[in-house]
């Protein structure tokens, strides 16, 4: 085969691959969520520590979500419960789904708050801003399953609102704040839908003014700080009856 030809060739073979994978985001996503040690959902990370809370006869409750609820620091109980965070940097509704059974399940816990999603937009907004309609679609599917999964083995799950952010954030704040709206009246539909309990952070911390999160809420334009998680706690903490 001559150059030219074998160029073409060359050419044509990197067209496929990219429209096979064109036509299937949710594969693309997910291949960016982080490999560590052969672990992609992260379900070891937590193992020791499981093994020691699983031998106490306590109340549960499970945190569960991305570096928004691991930064979350709360008492080690609340109303007869004992708290456990089970929150990780970086986690997509993906990776808690793949770690929900060994972070959650067997904890045989009486509540799981369920707050994640805004990696997901972030990470498909990067890679391809046409595939966020679609990957709305798969946060709703994915916290719908977990709390189908929590019910059906006797954990009722709390599903939040996810939060939004400002202009110290990295990504256009306008658009992920957009897509976080429409995100949460999504949640909030199936939460009607399926009878849910649903707490709406959203509204606690934006500033009415700017539509963004509060500024001094935050030190980085998306994690909370000690004032807002104060403000999330107390909306929180009467659904742990």
């Amino acid at each position: 085969m001559d150059y030219p030809k074998r160029k073409l060739a060359i050419l044509l073979f990197i067209i496929l691959v990219m429209v096979v994978i064109w036509n299937k985001p949710y594969n693309r996503f997910e291949s960016l969520i982080v490999q560590e040690n052969g672990d992609p959902y992260h379900t070891k990370q937590y193992e020791e520590a499981n093994i020691n809370i699983l031998k106490q006869n306590d109340k549960k409750v499970v945190m569960v979500g991305d570096s928004i609820v691991y930064g979350w620091k709360f008492p080690n109980t609340i109303n007869g419960y004992m708290l456990i965070n089970r929150g990780i940097n970086g986690d997509t509704t993906d990776a808690l789904i793949g770690r929900f059974t060994n972070d959650v399940i067997k904890f045989k816990a009486q509540y799981v708050v369920i707050l994640a999603g805004i990696n997901d937009v972030a990470i498909m907004y990067e890679v391809d801003p046409n595939g966020v309609d679609l990957q709305m679609q798969k946060i709703v599917s994915n916290i719908r399953l977990m709390a189908e999964n929590a019910k059906k083995n006797g954990t009722a799950p709390i599903v939040c609102s996810v939060l939004p952010v400002n202009d110290k954030y990295h990504l256009p704040v306008q658009d992920i704040n957009n897509i976080v709206i429409r995100l949460n009246k999504e949640l909030e539909s199936m939460i009607k839908v399926e009878g849910l309990i649903y707490v709406d952070f959203w509204s606690i911390v934006i500033d009415q003014n700017t539509g963004m999160l509060k500024n001094d809420y935050s030190n980085d334009g998306i994690h909370p700080n000690e004032q807002a998680y104060e403000q999330m706690w107390n909306l929180l903490v009467p659904q742990l009856k």
